[in-house]
């Protein structure tokens, strides 16, 4: 949880042109470009920001199925059987 929050926090941050602590990027990053690539690179990484969440709601998910009581045979009722 704390990666997939530093890491949403650090693409935003350099979405928006700003290093971590507020500040300007300097001109020497390779990720300080206002051209298409920025746009592909926000395009093909904006998914991988959704790894750590979807991660924890399919655990989740797996864990509440899994510790269901199963049913046994004394709590079904037998076919043709009226109720």
């Amino acid at each position: 949880m704390i990666l997939t929050v530093l890491w949403t926090s650090v693409a935003v941050s350099v979405a928006l042109g700003h290093t971590l602590r507020g500040g300007p990027l300097p001109k020497a990053n390779p990720l300080a470009t206002h051209d298409w690539h920025a746009v592909v690179l926000a395009i093909t990484y904006a998914p991988l920001l959704l790894w750590g969440p979807l991660l924890g709601a399919v655990t989740i998910a797996y864990w509440q199925r899994r510790r269901r009581i199963p049913v046994t045979a004394r709590d079904t009722v037998p076919v043709g059987s009226v109720s």
